[in-house]
């Protein structure tokens, strides 16, 4: 004992509370010996002990000598290249040796949301792994007919369905706890051999309950229960905090409580149903739910200030990220914004049957058909037309059988595009030059569609949002996107609080956006997901390149009133109430240049915004003669002072609306 390192006391600690699944136990001996015996495949609902057993196995691997490492399938995302990937990273270098016996033990856990893949896991990805390899699966889901019954797999697969305690395994694990004898029965009955929540009535308060244990609300108990091991109220918010986040490291956590963290975050890393990956610490999705949900009830400000600091931290990590990371890093942010409309149960894995392809030319034919019910002959024909210019355009969203239930085509288009017959993107592309943007990236989401639903609410429209956010807009730094869909309020809502410019044509709504490093991706996501939390305080009403042209217009037409009442820097909060007063415009602009001034570096600028539009000569001409510089230097200083100006005037406004 004197020799002891840490792990051994957590091996014994794993040990008092582990009871029953012998015949679990014993699978895992048969399956390291000479078995024809590949998957161990443990199927069970949430709570009833799948994970406590892995980690059982892998001590029991660790005895035998068989190295084992733990991969839990809520840190990827369902894609077949993640997924293989991480597997790939998972699996130690000796684990593809050449040899006879068995060496390495693989333990996936939580692959429920790897569900929608589990076909093509089956039967293209494990093929792939050594034969001297070992896998232990655990789910909420049992694995699908066609991998139990194909006649490669039914020696090699082993399926077990994972029970709740029986009574004399129940009452073992309450003794092991220490609860009082007198409410064993109740507890039984109450839990109905459901480790979780036997675990959990183990924890609670018993001091005024009689001899009566009552926990009439589920919901709110397993809140409880979770929170009742919290000694203060800054351990009650670091566990609502881990609730919220996907997963919950130190910086995440300091940001959402606004105070130092460091002991916080090692005491929530210590409590039971806390559990640990390399990105952070989360909580058993069943608690997850039930804290989430009673903060919600109880203290609904709480919870948006906690969502809100949380989606701030995370987008500031995302502007020195990796692009790896930053990919990361969006998805957290989409996750703890997933109560907004847009995104609710986006990330939940029993609503997610569908997994993101590339297409192919086989779904060819099941994508025309879907668009000809949807679109007719004329939306078949633009999509064929557009997979032979660019077959890479389309994502299909499959289910688990691998057919498609969905898809989306993106294309990336410059003036030299030649888009045929397609006069909605040619309008688009003009529309962009009209703009004055020249972005070298430019990506227009033609169609996307359920095969069902068409473009209404769906599982296959909360996919479209997050892969355009993961891949697409998130992988540039200046780019412009297009997204087509119907044009009625809903969408027309959603597109005005992106911040996009819109561009109606025949009954169609196209949303633009552009996104560049003065007003950044992450910054303009960070204003969405605000918006659509319904965030407090004025949120942006103009797009950048709206704002710049509008910023002309107001020059040019400064001293010209009654051309200014459609000006959209009208909109700006910068302006007060009321949001149309010209003369507040006129003196912001006025302001802003006096401003330029003041300094001796930028007072020529100001001169000449001065001569030519605040008290203009009467040409430019004039203007530069005026100030006693050659034409081309004005024009020049003409084109830095509006850049300079509207840097200003827009850094002021973006400032306000985030006071």
């Amino acid at each position: 004992m004197a020799n002891d390192v840490m792990a051994d006391s957590l091996a014994r600690s794993q040990a008092r509370w582990f009871v029953g699944r012998k015949r679990e136990c014993a699978l895992l001996d048969e399956l390291l010996s000479d078995s024809p015996s590949r998957v161990l495949y443990i199927s069970g609902p949430g709570g009833t002990g799948k994970s406590c057993l892995l980690h059982q196995l892998r001590v029991l691997a660790d005895k035998q000598g068989i190295e084992s490492v733990y991969l839990d399938a809520r840190d990827v995302i369902a894609e077949p290249q993640l997924v293989s990937a991480a597997i790939t990273a998972a699996v130690p270098t000796l684990l593809t040796t050449n040899q006879s016996t068995v060496n390495g033990l693989l333990l996936l856990d939580s692959l429920e949301y790897w569900d929608c893949l589990q076909h093509w896991f089956a039967h293209q990805l494990l093929p792939t792994l050594p034969d001297t390899l070992r896998i232990v699966i655990a789910s909420r889901s049992e694995p699908v007919v066609s991998w139990l019954t194909h006649t490669a797999w039914r020696q090699v697969i082993c399926h077990l369905s994972l029970p709740s305690f029986s009574d004399s395994e129940a009452r073992r694990f309450l003794r092991g706890a220490q609860f009082p004898t007198q409410y064993h029965a109740q507890a039984l009955a109450i839990s109905r051999g459901h480790p979780l929540s036997l675990a959990l009535i183990t924890q609670l308060d018993l001091t005024a309950s009689g001899n009566k244990l009552d926990l009439s609300s589920v919901m709110s108990d397993l809140a409880a229960c979770y929170l009742n091991d919290a000694l203060s109220a800054e351990q009650r918010q670091a566990m609502e905090a881990a609730a919220v986040a996907l997963r919950l490291d130190e910086p995440l956590l300091r940001a959402m409580l606004q105070q130092p963290v460091r002991r916080l975050h090692h005491w929530l890393s210590q409590q039971t149903c806390i559990s640990r990956t390399s990105e952070g610490l989360f909580p058993h999705d069943l608690l997850r739910q039930a804290v989430v949900e009673d903060l919600r009830q109880r203290d609904p400000q709480r919870y948006d200030e906690l969502v809100a600091r949380a989606d701030q931290h995370l987008t500031e990590r995302m502007k020195t990220a990796t692009p790896e990371n930053r990919l990361r890093l969006a998805y957290q942010s989409l996750f703890v914004n997933r109560a907004t409309n847009v995104l609710q149960q986006s990330f939940e894995a029993e609503d997610a049957p569908l997994y993101a392809d590339v297409a192919s030319s086989t779904d060819l034919p099941a994508l025309k058909a879907m668009t000809r019910c949807h679109e007719g002959h004329s939306g078949e024909e633009n999509l064929a037309y557009w997979y032979r210019q660019q077959p890479e355009s389309i994502t299909v969203f499959r289910t688990p059988e691998q057919q498609p239930l969905g898809y989306m085509q993106v294309l990336y288009l410059d003036g030299d595009s030649d888009c045929g017959d397609d006069q909605l993107s040619r309008a688009w592309l003009g529309e962009l030059s009209q703009l004055g943007i020249h972005s070298q990236t430019k990506f227009l989401c033609r169609r996307w569609m359920d095969a069902t639903a068409y473009q209404q609410r769906s599982h296959v429209l909360k996919q479209v949002y997050v892969r355009m956010m993961t891949h697409h807009i998130m992988r540039f730094e200046d780019c412009v996107m297009g997204c087509v869909m119907p044009d009625d309020p809903p969408n027309r809502a959603l597109a005005e609080a992106s911040g996009h410019a819109l561009l109606r044509t025949r009954g169609t709504l196209v949303a633009i956006h552009h996104y560049q490093p003065k007003h950044t991706i992450i910054d303009w996501l960070q204003t969405l997901h605000s918006r659509l939390r319904g965030g407090a305080g004025p949120a942006p009403t103009l797009a950048r390149h709206e704002f710049d042209n509008a910023l002309k217009m107001a020059l040019k037409y400064f001293l010209k009133p009654a051309k200014l009442r459609d000006n959209k820097l009208l909109e700006l909060a910068l302006l007060g109430q009321p949001a149309d007063d010209i003369f507040a415009l006129r003196e912001l602009l006025s302001q802003h240049t006096n401003q330029l001034a003041q300094a001796t570096r930028t007072a020529p600028l100001a001169a000449v915004l001065d001569r030519t539009w605040l008290k203009p000569c009467s040409s430019q001409q004039a203007a530069a003669e005026s100030l006693n510089i050659s034409f081309s230097t004005y024009r020049r200083r003409l084109a830095q002072a509006v850049d300079l100006l509207g840097e200003n005037i827009w850094e002021a406004e973006q400032r306000l609306l985030q006071e």
